[in-house]
């Protein structure tokens, strides 16, 4: 009896740090949390190739902001895939990310013109931050530069969504103001606006839907829902781009602190998100994120991207912009809007 007692315990033991041997070299499990909508796609393509497991927590930029953040420096995430340079770097003043990433070795020259100084985040690709949508039948006359839009003309038939409550909009009303003398300085530029009868709506939906019905001829917007509209839902959109242009980078970071194994995996992801494998089923997608130009070289944009002359743009200066949001968001909603925050 006491025989198959000691054969019972020592069999129990042995299961048991077999157990615990299999524990410790199984691969680790990636979170990446992302507000792009071709996450979830490239995710699921990463694990099969690789057969490292990662699971997508899709959020929009403030929930995503909220969501790290409470998390603090114990994360519960392993990576975050950005549409926005500026999101990232608000992240990065909580002193969330990691820095140091190397970048990829075949960025292409612009895309060298979007690497941050401490390495927080890689680039995964660009877009313009603003674009000036409007309605073939309106015989709409663009300004060709952003600071025209003051001009007699334009009085009363141009839109914007509210960038103070719309954390999606704000990085495209950055770029406007970067290319109107930057702030403090564009505030004179969007005083003539309010004057000159500019409108402002909650929402994009309601901005789309008031350019349509004719309340409005032409509405500032995000480069990516201008596009997508124009490429996708209708053809009687016209998307133009005032002069200057200004660069915003998708990009992807790392969390702070991850044990050595976890950084391994995650650093794989991030080489594998501009590989591509990648670029193909991201610019496979019918989706807004998915109107984008590479940083690397040797992968084409998808059909239906702008041809642009891109040796006069410029990046658009994140750090300062996710500074300044709630200062802008404040004076805007004050000064603009004229509700206060």
């Amino acid at each position: 009896m006491r025989t198959l007692i000691l054969s019972g315990f020592i069999a129990a033991v042995i299961g048991a740090a077999t157990l615990l041997h299999l524990r410790s070299h199984r691969v680790p499990s990636l979170v990446l949390v992302t507000d792009l909508d071709y996450g979830q796609a490239v995710a699921k393509m990463y694990a099969v190739k690789t057969g490292i497991p990662i699971r997508v927590l899709y959020l929009p930029p403030r929930a995503l902001i909220t969501h790290l953040k409470a998390a603090g420096p114990h994360p519960d995430w392993t990576l975050v895939w950005l549409s926005s340079n500026t999101t990232a770097d608000t992240l990065d003043r909580a002193h969330l990310l990691a820095h140091e990433l190397p970048p990829p070795p075949n960025l292409t020259a612009v895309g060298r013109l979007m690497l941050p100084h401490n390495g927080v985040y890689v680039p995964t690709g660009f877009i313009l931050g603003a674009a000036l949508i409007s309605i073939k039948k309106e015989s709409f006359i663009p300004p060709p530069t952003w600071r025209d839009l003051a001009l007699p003309a334009y009085r009363g038939v141009i839109g914007i969504t509210d960038p103070s409550v719309s954390d999606a909009t704000y990085p495209a009303f950055a770029s406007v103001l970067q290319s109107t003398d930057g702030w403090p300085k564009s505030k004179l530029f969007l005083e003539t606006l309010r004057k000159d009868g500019l409108h402002i709506y909650a929402n994009m939906q309601t901005t789309f839907a008031a350019l349509r019905s004719g309340a409005i001829k032409a509405a500032i917007v995000p480069f990516s829902s201008a596009v997508y509209n124009a490429d996708q839902v209708n053809r009687n959109l016209v998307v133009t781009f005032p002069a200057p242009f200004c660069l915003l980078p998708n990009v992807i970071s790392m969390a702070r602190g991850l044990p050595a194994k976890l950084r391994h995996n995650a650093r794989s992801f991030i080489t594998y998100v501009n590989s591509r494998s990648a670029q193909t089923v991201r610019m496979g997608l019918d989706s807004r994120d998915s109107y984008y130009w590479p940083v690397v070289s040797g992968i084409a944009p998808r059909s239906g991207m702008p041809r642009l002359n891109l040796h006069d743009a410029f990046p658009l200066h994140s750090a300062f912009w996710s500074r300044t949001q709630r200062t802008v968001a404040i004076w805007f909603s004050q000064n603009v809007i004229r509700t206060g925050i």
